[in-house]
């Protein structure tokens, strides 16, 4: 089977989910390359307000339940591009569904807040 090509929207998704798994760094900012300050901003806001065991906690359950790669890439179900903003949808479960907004910047598609 031929691989399958990725919108440049769909490899920024999948690429800041596996570096947020990841935990290179103590809060897993170390897939800013592929988050908008303004999603960094809310990361950090949420690890502050949360504590970090409890963001070590998420990636954690990141780690068992969401899958990387190829394998995240089949869970997408739909990709609404409106201009320079986009909203990915992707089944986690049989219930459960992550959205996430992507915005276009210079450097290409990365993982924005909600405009």
């Amino acid at each position: 089977m031929p691989p399958v090509s990725l919108a440049p929207h769909q490899v920024a998704a999948i690429a800041a989910g596996d570096r947020l798994q990841a935990g290179a760094d103590r809060t897993g900012l170390d897939a800013a390359a592929y988050l908008t300050p303004a999603k960094l901003d809310d990361l950090g806001a949420r690890i502050e307000r949360l504590g970090e065991a409890s963001f070590r906690e998420f990636q954690g359950r990141q780690r068992v339940s969401w899958p990387r790669g190829e394998a995240r890439r089949k869970q997408i179900e739909k990709v609404e591009v409106k201009g320079d903003y986009a909203v990915l949808e992707a089944r986690d479960g049989p219930s459960a569904v992550t959205v996430q907004h992507l915005a276009k910047t210079r450097e290409g598609w990365k993982v924005s807040v909600r405009p």
